[in-house]
């Protein structure tokens, strides 16, 4: 599962051929802010340990990238989840869901950073690193990062 709203510095699909099932794909914080932001996953050693989808303050985990691979018999869990949950549930919800109460183990892949596009601040930023990525200008890379930090601490 991929989420159409981001945009990955790098392509991580290749590093997910070949994994088995039940793996999510994480990446490190640009910024500490972000963490606080919700859709964050706490790993320990090769495991997830917990996804959290609202937002939390001071906390030490990964951004969850919307990356994620779990078997087609989820399908019968999601419909129980679907079921059970509040109307519109957070996609996260659902592995933790899976994870928590149906002992589904997940690994994860760490991935490059990537900016969810949720805002038109978001395309602005994801145009610019784009733009930097195509030209291969530094300076246009700073403008992003600095464009980024800013929209950040706007939050």
């Amino acid at each position: 599962m991929s989420f159409a709203d981001i945009y990955f510095f790098e392509n991580p699909f290749k590093s997910f051929c070949g994994l088995s099932k039940h793996t999510l794909g994480i990446s490190k914080a640009f910024d500490k802010k972000e963490l606080s932001l919700g859709g964050i996953v706490f790993v320990n050693k090769n495991y997830v340990e917990r996804i959290i989808e609202k937002p939390i303050k001071n906390n030490k985990g990964y951004r969850w990238n919307g990356l994620a691979l779990f078997s087609r018999s989820d399908v019968t869990n999601l419909s129980e989840f679907l079921k059970a949950s509040p109307s519109n549930p957070r996609e996260g919800d659902f592995f933790e869901y899976l994870r928590k109460d149906k002992k589904v183990n997940f690994s994860f892949l760490e991935c490059s950073d990537f900016i969810n596009v949720n805002r038109p601040e978001n395309l602005m930023v994801a145009s610019l690193y784009r733009f930097s990525e195509v030209k291969n200008e530094p300076k246009i890379l700073s403008l992003a990062s600095d464009t980024r930090r800013l929209i950040l601490n706007k939050i």
